[in-house]
This record gives C-alpha cells, sequence and structure tokens, in this order.
C-alpha cells in the first residue's frame, strides 16, 4: 500500500517546502469513544445547538462503507423531520465525521429559541420512530 517510490519522493519534495517543522514521532493511538459525553459551552448569542455522535464499531473497509452509506442516506430524512416536519433549527446537518479518531454519524441542530433539554426530548421522540 502506499505510493510508487517515484511518486513518494516527488510528495516528500512537496512536504518539505510546506511551513512548520514535522513531527518527530508519530502519536500514539486513540482509545474509541463510548458512552455518552456531554460538553456544555456559554453561547453570548443566546443560541442552542445539540450535536450527536454515533460512533461507528471499529471493523473492516466494508464496515465504514456501511456506515458512510448510513449517513448519506439519513441527512435527507434528518432534514426533513427535524427543520421541515419539526420546523427545528436553522443549521440541520447529519454526516460522517472522524472525531478524535474515533469514526461515525454525526447528527446536528440548532435554535435560537429552543434550550437543548427541549431539543433533546423532541430528538429522542423523534429518533423512537426510526425502524430498527
Amino acid at each position: 500500500m502506499g505510493f510508487a517510490e517515484p511518486a513518494r519522493s516527488g510528495l516528500n519534495q512537496a512536504l518539505r517546502q510546506l511551513p512548520g517543522q514535522p513531527a518527530s514521532q508519530t502519536g500514539g493511538s486513540v482509545p474509541p469513544m463510548s458512552g455518552r459525553r456531554w460538553s456544555h459551552l456559554q453561547s453570548a448569542a443566546g443560541e442552542h445547538a445539540l450535536l450527536l455522535f454515533c460512533p461507528a464499531p471499529h471493523g473492516s473497509l466494508a464496515d465504514e462503507a456501511a456506515w458512510r452509506l448510513l449517513a448519506h442516506l439519513s441527512q435527507t430524512a434528518f432534514y426533513q423531520r427535524m427543520r421541515v416536519e419539526l420546523q427545528l433549527g436553522y443549521a440541520v446537518f447529519a454526516s460522517f465525521r472522524q472525531i478524535s479518531g474515533s469514526a461515525g454519524l454525526v447528527f446536528g441542530c440548532s435554535h435560537r429559541a429552543r434550550r437543548c433539554p427541549a431539543f433533546l426530548g423532541i430528538w429522542n421522540s423523534s429518533s423512537s420512530n426510526c425502524p430498527g
């Protein structure tokens, strides 16, 4: 796997011309995320947002492809339910992301008037109607 020697040589030459210093060593592996984690950020503008990260199990390339497909298929349905049907949020999204070394689905919704506990209640009731 990787680049052939001529391509790798050209890539290394281009990388040496970039600003900054190369890391002396590669970082260790990041432990996988598990359980619920809550973070709260105070906003001076009084806006509220909720982000939900669903980590994918570490597996094969086929597993990652399936999660990427699930994210792609979830985008429209999530937007339809939250933004169109429930009239929630001015920023609504669902996508596949990698956060702190863990791949998974990220769902996000923001709203000026609704606070996160109310948001979460609506979110939970909406997701309980999902098949599976």
